[in-house]
């Protein structure tokens, strides 16, 4: 099978609209097709995904490529064997790759990565993957939450943070090719050197008579009982920045710059700050630094993290960007972190839309995730960002919380119309205002 004309010209569209990709000799290099399991303008989105397709680029000895679920319209081509799975910047079949990475942020990708494996002629299970067959490894915050699911699937899981433990991965992974071990070698030599890989085929799951997992016991000697995943201590010691910058990608006119991990609100609900703790901020000199490689290529700056509000230097980190005669992104704010100062500083660097996360309508759901915010929280922020003529309110909520009653999604309504009557009340007929979007979500445990 042979890639298509019209798959090629594609490809090669979208390198000519990138700014930052790599694209190295085949030959001489171990390769890596790094997969994220959804399309290209989610996948180029996606601050991980782009920072490990940096990591293992800038290792001298390695290449690595993309490769994306093709859009709705062109499946057929591929069932059809019109077409077949190729990476994005040679046009190498995902097959011929000694290692195909995955990138798995959501659960509901799941799906896709079984799709995008059948496609690209790989079999599915472990079991039936030959040495002539890429080794598959997952990683990202939804299998370093739970990889259990996938565990049919993958040969190898790498989990947390990638900055410290893919270089180790590389590492162990090339001096196991140098010693020629055979693919099953090569797993238990990866799992003895690595803390914080899970190799399945080595474990064994053992389930309580209620389905549940009772414990995971190493079925190969000389192999860690327990996976110990760890955090970067200081992420001075690197920049995780938008990589290549791309024209198709979801908020293209956005140069994305990552400014913590870690939340210390530590919300019941939210995953990220509890996998990705301890909190962590990046320092100023750190991010005005990658800020100005970012306005180089554009005049908006995505501000990226589990707790953007609460960087100590946030204000002067703002007002730096709107001094260049630019805009700061950020994608939501701490109801109690809001002040004038923050407010106008977002005003001059010309946002419309602010988003806010009341999450539950009642204090007494809200207390029960820990948000630590009130109901005059929510409606003096409302004010304030009204009062400032930012004209457009997002809010976030979810339904089907432990404990939740009818009461419960009442208390959203009647939240929702407090906001719309601050805002009408404080515009008093000569401000425009826009509207109040509610976002509300399933909570997923």
């Amino acid at each position: 099978m042979s890639m298509n004309w019209k798959q090629k010209k594609k490809y090669e569209t979208l390198l000519a609209r990138e700014q930052g990709f790599v694209k190295k000799v085949w030959g001489t290099c171990h390769t890596v097709c790094l997969a994220y399991p959804n399309v290209y303008r989610i996948g180029m989105a996606n601050l991980g995904f782009q920072t490990v397709y940096k990591i293992f680029n800038e290792l001298p000895s390695f290449l690595c490529e993309r490769v994306f679920l093709s859009v709705p319209g062109d499946d057929a081509e591929f069932v059809t064997g019109a077409a077949e799975t190729v990476s994005l910047e040679n046009q190498k079949p995902i097959r011929d790759f000694d290692i195909l990475a995955f990138s798995i942020s959501f659960e509901n990708d799941y799906p896709s990565i079984l799709k995008m494996l059948d496609l690209g002629g790989i079999p599915l299970k472990p079991k039936d993957r030959t040495n002539n067959y890429p080794l598959v490894i997952g990683g990202g915050i939804a299998l370093t939450l739970n990889p259990e699911p996938l565990t049919d699937y993958f040969d190898v899981f790498i989990l947390g943070e990638a900055e410290e433990i893919l270089p180790k991965f590389a590492c162990v992974y090339a001096e196991g090719r140098r010693l020629e071990l055979n693919r099953r070698s090569l797993l238990i030599h990866l799992q003895k050197q690595i803390p914080g890989i899970y190799i399945p085929s080595l474990y064994e799951a053992h389930y309580s008579p209620e389905g549940k997992i009772w414990d995971i016991v190493p079925i190969t000697k000389g192999i860690p009982k327990r996976i110990q995943i760890s955090s970067v201590k200081n992420i001075n010691t690197f920049c995780t920045t938008e990589v290549v910058s791309s024209r198709d990608s979801e908020m293209a006119d956005m140069f994305l710059v990552e400014v913590n991990r870690g939340c210390p609100h530590l919300c019941r609900f939210c995953a990220a700050g509890h996998v990705y703790a301890p909190p962590r901020f990046r320092s100023y000199e750190e991010i005005i630094a990658s800020i100005d490689n970012g306005l180089t290529l554009k005049n908006k700056i995505g501000l990226v993290g589990t707790a953007v509000s609460d960087h100590p230097d946030l204000l002067k980190i703002c007002q730096y960007i709107v001094d260049h005669s630019a805009q700061a992104g950020i994608g939501s704010l701490r109801l109690d972190r809001m002040d004038e100062k923050i407010v106008d500083m977002l005003k001059a660097g010309g946002i419309e839309t602010v988003a806010l996360a009341p999450e539950a309508g009642s204090q007494r759901l809200r207390d029960l995730l820990r948000k630590g915010i009130t109901t005059d929280d929510i409606l003096n922020a409302a004010r304030l960002l009204i009062e400032k003529e930012i004209s457009n309110l997002r809010l976030y909520f979810m339904v089907g919380l432990p404990t939740e009653t009818d009461e419960d999604i009442d208390a959203i309504i009647d939240l929702a119309k407090k906001i719309q009557h601050t805002a009408l009340s404080h515009t008093e007929g000569k401000r425009k205002f826009r509207r109040v979007t509610l976002s509300i979500n399933q909570f997923i445990p």
